[in-house]
């Protein structure tokens, strides 16, 4: 499934009402700061292969440190911001195979564990250097043969080799060990050196009446959101001024930008500061906020934030939607979404946003299309539609063949004007289909094909939440953080029998978000590849 910011394209092997409805918009002088009240509370990112911890002892026994361990195949797949979000990071032991998938084996926990290249420039951009710690197993790089190296190793090995740095260590089971023993004394040298970056303490949090506690509550257009914090860690405001951003945006799953900042802060003298921001009259659904602080004439820049939803009642969002229903036999019901067996149709609208729905044949998409060139050389999408829905159906694409005038303004619709489309159930599927051809790359899916949903040869009726953001919280609060700081279903998603997908997910785009994986019989529940 893919949702880019600056084009929106969704693909799912699922056909399940909930998930449609969820594609919806959108002075003091201190010279040292260092506030007691403040214990600065390590976070540390735990990488292994198969998700099992190897810091399991430092989980307990020290109060101001927090391990936070996940597979390879779940990191990678993460969209979360990882600069400013940990102190540390480990890469444990394993063999990390680059191979792919044997035949049908829907059992993929011993292949495809390599990291991508997008995760290790964010390991190395992020933490290496900045100067933030980054420990590695010595195992996948004293085992692994020179046919068996990937990314892990092409990118790591080189500072155990050729370009050492100090924060860069390499570390056997024994070293591990003492470097785990060292951690747990007091005081600790070793300690100390994780506590780098600047800290950010948001005092009047519990006034800020996040979705996550209360899906009730709404803010309105000019109601204040008001910031109180304070900076702690960090020497010298006078020279080393610290900059508090407040972004505002209405996705957590994109990454947030430049463009999505709407308040600045520059504390040069008093650690404490207040940003408030007024909410503009904009369109209803979420809107998340991150404040970001920044040791900003810091070279490495280091960061720590806070973050959190609001949910927002302004303009209503009113969607306008295209669905293109495929050719079908006499007695076969539509797919329409306008008939409420197939959607309950009180779901396509509430006092926030409207769902509009129109339904065309494939036969009169091809023809409208054409007929609307002929006049003026231009689509008739743009500007109609807000969204294009296809799909729902088995084998879709032999079903709804595509004019080379439709595929073209399809691709139209997505690459020039950034506009929204749904890909579902069998669209894209057999790489001699035109569908293939043309929409493989749009839908965030790349070679090669696995063809591990090839006549479902193990169905599934069930989901796991991989990423978090509005699609899966609203209008429905789907799922949610546990304590392991890893996404869990609040209602388990209620899917059709469905299966996996053709191709393999591109993982290196970042704007390829997997949203849920299929689970069930012997597949590995972190695999979104």
């Amino acid at each position: 499934m893919k949702l880019a910011s600056n084009k929106k394209v969704f693909i799912f092997t699922v056909t399940t009402l909930l998930l449609l409805l969820l594609v919806l918009p959108i002075k003091n002088h201190f010279m040292n700061v260092d506030a007691s009240s403040n214990e600065y509370q390590i976070r540390m990112l735990e990488v292994t292969e198969s998700g099992v911890s190897e810091l399991a002892s430092l989980k307990t026994g020290i109060s101001n440190l927090t391990v936070d361990t996940m597979s390879m195949k779940r990191f990678v797949a993460l969209r979360d911001d990882l600069d400013g979000r940990y102190d540390a990071v480990y890469i444990g032991k394993g063999t990390y195979s680059t191979s792919g998938v044997s035949g049908k084996d829907h059992n993929t926990k011993a292949v495809m564990n390599d990291i991508t290249a997008l995760k290790a420039k964010e390991i190395t951009d992020y933490f290496i250097n900045k100067g933030l710690y980054v420990l590695l197993n010595k195992e996948p790089f004293d085992t692994q043969t020179t046919n068996q190296r990937g990314i892990l190793y092409n990118t790591f090995n080189t500072y155990r080799t050729l370009t050492p740095k100090s924060n860069v260590k390499f570390v056997d089971n024994n070293e591990l060990n003492t470097w785990i023993e060292n951690l747990k004394k007091e005081p600790s040298a070793q300690k100390d050196l994780l506590k780098q970056r600047p800290r950010i303490q948001i005092t009047n949090k519990a006034n800020i009446i996040d979705y996550s506690q209360n899906q009730e509550h709404v803010y309105k257009p000019g109601n204040n959101l008001s910031f109180k914090f304070n900076v702690s860690n960090v020497n010298n405001l006078n020279d080393r001024p610290i900059l508090a951003k407040l972004y505002v945006s209405v996705d957590k799953s994109i990454k947030m930008t430049e463009n999505d900042v709407v308040a600045v802060q520059t504390l040069n003298q008093d650690p404490n500061g207040e940003i408030v921001y007024k909410l503009p009259n904009t369109y209803s659904g979420l809107l998340y906020w991150k404040l970001e602080i920044v040791d900003n004439l810091n070279p490495n820049k280091l960061k720590d934030f806070d973050s959190g939803t609001i949910q927002f009642l302004g303009k209503k969002t009113i969607v306008n939607i295209l669905q293109v229903l495929p050719t079908i036999a006499a007695n076969e019901r539509s797919s329409s979404l306008r008939n409420p067996e197939n959607m309950t149709q009180s779901f396509l609208s509430n006092s926030s946003y409207e769902l509009k729905i129109t339904t065309k044949t494939i036969s009169e998409f091809n023809t409208d299309i054409a007929t609307q060139y002929a006049k003026d050389n231009k689509y008739g999408l743009n500007g109609v539609y807000d969204m294009l829905i296809f799909g729902f159906r088995d084998v879709y694409n032999d079903k709804a063949p595509l004019s080379d005038l439709a595929t073209q303004a399809v691709i139209d619709f997505t690459e020039v004007t950034k506009q929204s489309v749904m890909f579902t159930h069998d669209t894209v599927y057999q790489n001699k289909s035109n569908w293939v051809k043309n929409f493989k790359k749009i839908t965030g899916q790349i070679d090669p094909e696995t063809n591990l949903g090839l006549n479902a040869p193990s169905p599934s009726t069930t989901v796991k939440p991989i990423n978090d953001g509005l699609l899966t919280q609203y209008p429905f609060y789907l799922s949610t953080i546990n304590a392991n700081n890893e996404q869990t279903n609040i209602i388990p998603p209620q899917v059709a029998t469905t299966h996996n997908q053709y191709y393999t997910l591109d993982l290196e785009d970042a704007s390829v978000i997997p949203w849920y994986n299929i689970t069930g019989s012997s597949r590995d529940i972190d695999d979104s590849w």
